[in-house]
């Protein structure tokens, strides 16, 4: 059986490193574009497609011809509720293709037109393994040098502003509580310019891309997420089996990762949701050890590495 897995453009560097460790058969496209896949498919002649996000799902649905097709959308973004082109084109790609895989059962039930492509609907999650985020801090030190952290893309999905904000408030009681956050993105240099203008830098630094994130996550005490849409959630996830309590907003896959025991979920458009209980962690250290020893249980409850392999498999060979 021979699959294309991921039609999309490859960053040059990063996931070009993690695909020639580990092995993987991979074309390498410019960009998203019929004419690419056209010739990516000719050239590799697949028996399945198995499409990412929604891009690339409109240019397979297209070119499919007789093969097995599957769309994966990995984000509930804000035009799946509205009727929009793209909404509308979804159900294009709902009908031709003969899977649609969701990672949260969020993205069905917000996409306007779900019910028209039901049957085709299949929620399979995300896959996560402790075991290979703890292979990634054996060797850290176990010191809480940050209070908060979050592990994003600096983008809009993730609101960063939002995060600042309650930076800025928790600073009015806590003047050196320090914050990091891991990751860069298209709205970085609005971001750095906001945290100069509320004089945070001393309390909010921004560590960039990094290849282990783990290692800065585990010295944190708090993990922090203010987003204003997710898919899945996987950081969330990751700070769980870390056991930082998890703190992030209640949209899209996060409330089947994080409860009330855990951490807490967050109306988005209430900042003192956020900062109320993240005061309440850091001045009581009972509470926080409580908390932190639940995250670590949560987690072991949502690993599934070995459940979901054997899925993605049985809808491969089509026996789900």
């Amino acid at each position: 059986m021979k699959v294309i897995w991921h039609i999309a453009h490859l960053k040059v560097g990063i996931i070009e490193k993690v695909l020639n460790e580990n092995k993987i058969e991979y074309i390498q496209l410019k960009k998203i574009s019929i004419r690419g896949i056209k010739k990516a498919i000719k050239m590799y002649n697949p028996d399945i497609i198995h499409s990412h996000d929604f891009r690339a799902s409109t240019i397979c649905s297209i070119l499919k011809g007789k093969r097995y097709l599957i769309s994966h959308i990995h984000n509930n973004t804000p035009w799946i509720k509205r009727i929009n082109l793209k909404s509308i084109s979804f159900i294009y790609i709902g009908l031709r293709s003969d899977k649609v895989l969701t990672v949260s059962e969020s993205i069905e039930k917000e996409y306007i037109f779900s019910r028209i492509i039901h049957n085709k609907i299949l929620c399979i999650g995300n896959p996560v393994s402790r075991e290979r985020i703890l292979s990634k801090v054996k060797c850290c030190e176990n010191i809480k040098k940050y209070d908060i952290c979050c592990t994003a893309r600096i983008s809009k999905q993730k609101n960063p502003l939002r995060f600042l904000n309650v930076i800025k408030e928790l600073n009015k009681d806590f003047p050196n509580i320090s914050a990091i956050w891991i990751g860069d993105g298209p709205i970085q240099e609005m971001f750095i310019q906001q945290i100069k203008k509320q004089k945070l830098e001393e309390n909010i630094k921004l560590l960039g891309y990094q290849e282990n994130p783990y290692k800065y996550m585990k010295q944190s005490k708090i993990f922090l997420l203010t987003s204003d849409w997710e898919g899945y959630g996987l950081a969330a996830f990751e700070a769980l089996t870390l056991g930082l309590p998890t703190i992030v907003s209640n949209v899209g896959g996060l409330p089947n990762i994080v409860d009330e025991k855990c951490g807490k979920l967050c109306n988005p458009k209430n900042i003192n949701e956020y900062v109320i209980k993240i005061k309440e962690l850091l001045s009581n250290d009972t509470k926080f050890k409580t908390y932190s020893k639940n995250a670590i249980d949560k987690s072991k409850q949502l690993d599934n590495i070995e459940i979901y392999m054997t899925k993605l498999s049985n809808i491969y060979n089509r026996e789900i």
